[in-house]
């Protein structure tokens, strides 16, 4: 898996694979309680329509790859070989075939 096929990955699925669900939701947006610090108000939005995220408490945003970086500190390298151990519905890894004339 590289960035761009992680990050095409729906942020809502990422999200629910580390065990975070939204405190609210609509069809263009979903608000969750900062994942990174302790707080009793919503200030994570996702941008369902954009898959990206904003934390108005903290005044950062970013998408998927930026998100697990800074949730588990880790490298992009490390990012992408922990998103390559999930099993994301709304992934399918593609095979090599090859066709011969």
């Amino acid at each position: 898996m590289n960035c761009k096929q992680f990050n095409s990955i729906s942020l809502e699925e990422v999200l629910l694979s580390i065990g975070h669900l939204p405190t609210k939701q609509n069809e263009k947006e979903a608000w969750y309680l900062n994942p990174f610090a302790s707080e009793s108000q919503a200030s994570f939005k996702l941008d369902k329509r954009l898959n990206a995220w904003y934390l108005h408490s903290e005044g950062i945003d970013g998408n998927n790859t930026d998100f697990i970086r800074k949730y588990f500190s880790c490298s992009i390298k490390e990012v992408l070989v922990w998103a390559s151990t999930r099993n994301f519905p709304s992934f399918h890894k593609q095979t090599n075939t090859q066709s011969f004339f």
